[in-house]
């Protein structure tokens, strides 16, 4: 079965996207995890996880900024090289707390823009690098992920 070597994870800095770069450090065949979030220089605990995990390179990424794309896919590319990238994990999201009565059209642009426009452009830009991982028959796999504060089963707010 072919194994999971190399990452990246946007969102990084904290909760689900912290947890996933620290059980990704966990496994034996993991070479290298591209790890995102919007300010790294405050991300103590994903500089604590890169520090204690040479295969962990921190990378700044605003998704909702396309023109950053390219730069990032090109640090993936230096480090991964010739084996590709397996596994991206978009985890970067964000959720309006405005009520129905307060909710603006920007903030509801924002979040469409950043929880299904971002991964999307994101996995084109790094077709290239998962395509290369499949060819060399590695597991490939993109997993976009939801929160539960994502659920309209779960929304309570009215007013």
């Amino acid at each position: 079965m072919a194994q999971i070597t190399t990452a990246l994870v946007t969102g990084a800095n904290r909760g689900l996207g912290l947890g996933f770069v620290k059980q990704l450090t966990c496994l034996p065949s993991i070479k290298c995890i591209v790890a995102t979030c919007r300010q790294p220089d405050q991300a103590k605990e994903l500089h604590e996880v890169a520090a204690s995990c040479p295969a962990v390179t921190i990378a700044q990424l605003e998704v909702r900024n396309f023109d950053q794309y390219d730069g990032l896919v090109a640090k993936i590319k230096e480090k991964v090289g010739d084996q590709g990238l397996n596994l991206i994990i978009n985890n970067a999201g964000i959720m309006s707390k405005e009520s129905l009565l307060k909710v603006t059209p920007q903030s509801l642009t924002d979040s469409f823009h950043v929880n299904t426009v971002a991964p999307v452009i994101l996995v084109q830009r790094t077709l290239p690098l998962l395509k290369q991982s499949a060819k060399a028959k590695q597991r490939t796999i993109v997993a976009n992920i939801s929160a539960i504060m994502a659920s309209i089963e779960q929304c309570h707010g009215s007013s």
